[in-house]
């Protein structure tokens, strides 16, 4: 029926996007843990945060779940622990949500974000709100599970939430603007390609 033929669509899209959100995610934290500031995982540009926030102003909340994945498999590779990783993954995953949610409180469309400089300022302050979320959780869990060691809290928390509000400030309007007309060619011959 065409009811079933649109419902396994969907679903392959589903699965395609989030593939493709879960691998840029991992790529570009992999790349980011190359220029970790406080080993192992703490870097002054975190171009994940700025993907996520991307892919969930641009796809949905319910690319959520890719969000976190990616967070797990990219905090794996930093050799923190299964336990440690899924706890930072999920203030990996609050920061998109906290930033979108914002957002999208204001605008109606992600295509107005960059219309004016009052849009601008709630941008920025959506990712101030954001960073702040996943950095409070990430210098928590890395004090009590990694580190053991609560001296460097602040120093921590700080470039954490200095790095994931530089990946968002500077990744997501290039992703956002790059896919908006007439940059968006590349990403309209893959959606009608892949995602019919």
């Amino acid at each position: 029926t065409n009811y079933g033929k649109s419902m396994h669509l969907i679903t392959i899209k589903y699965f395609l996007v989030t593939l493709s959100i879960i691998i840029v995610y991992v790529a570009t934290a992999l790349l980011g843990f190359e220029f970790a500031s406080i080993k192992p995982n703490v870097t002054m540009i975190w171009m994940p945060s700025g993907v996520a926030l991307a892919g969930i102003l641009y796809f949905g909340y319910r690319y959520l779940l890719a969000i976190f994945i990616g967070a797990v498999i990219a905090n794996i590779f930093s050799d923190i622990g299964i336990f440690s990783s899924l706890l930072i993954a999920l203030g990996n995953t609050s920061e998109a949500f906290v930033a979108s949610w914002i957002i999208n409180f204001f605008f109606k469309s992600h295509l107005t974000i960059f219309d004016s400089p009052r849009y601008i300022l709630v941008f920025c302050i959506a990712v101030i709100c954001g960073a702040f979320a996943a950095a409070l959780n990430g210098a928590t869990v890395l004090a009590m599970q990694v580190l053991q060691n609560w001296e460097q809290f602040y120093e921590i928390m700080s470039i954490w939430w200095l790095g994931d509000a530089m990946g968002m400030l500077l990744i997501t309007p290039t992703l956002l603007l790059w896919a908006q007309p007439p940059y968006n060619y590349p990403l309209k011959v893959i959606k009608r390609n892949l995602f019919f």
